[in-house]
C-alpha cells in the first residue's frame, strides 16, 4: 500500500519524529494489518446487517423504529441510609439537601 506509507510518511514529518527507515517499514507492516483487519470487521458486520434485515418481518423494513429498543436500565430509587450522618459532614446544606456551588 504506497497511499499508507505516504500518509505515514506525511504524519511523521507533520509530528516531527525520526524514525529510522526500519522503523517506518515495520510501522508500515502494523499500519496493513491493523486496516486489513478493520475490513475484515467490517465486512463481517455487513453480513451480520444483511442477515438481519432478510430475518426483519415487512413491518420491520418498512418501519425500522420498531426495531429499535431502550437498552437504558430502569431508574431506580435507592434511598441512603445514613442520611443524617452524611448532611452532619457536608460544609454547606440547605432543607436537608448538599448545596453545591453553582457553576
Amino acid at each position: 500500500m504506497a497511499s499508507l506509507k505516504a500518509q505515514l510518511k506525511k504524519s511523521i514529518d507533520l509530528a516531527h519524529i525520526n524514525l529510522t527507515e526500519k522503523e517506518e517499514t515495520g510501522l508500515v507492516s502494523d499500519l496493513e494489518k491493523i486496516v486489513d483487519f478493520v475490513k475484515i470487521i467490517d465486512e463481517t458486520e455487513k453480513k451480520n446487517r444483511q442477515n438481519d434485515a432478510n430475518q426483519l418481518s415487512k413491518e420491520e423494513k418498512d418501519y425500522p423504529q420498531l426495531t429499535k429498543k431502550n437498552v437504558f436500565r430502569e431508574d431506580v430509587i435507592d434511598p441512603f441510609p445514613n442520611k443524617e450522618e452524611l448532611l452532619a459532614v457536608v460544609p454547606e446544606k440547605k432543607n436537608n439537601l448538599i448545596q453545591v456551588k453553582k457553576i
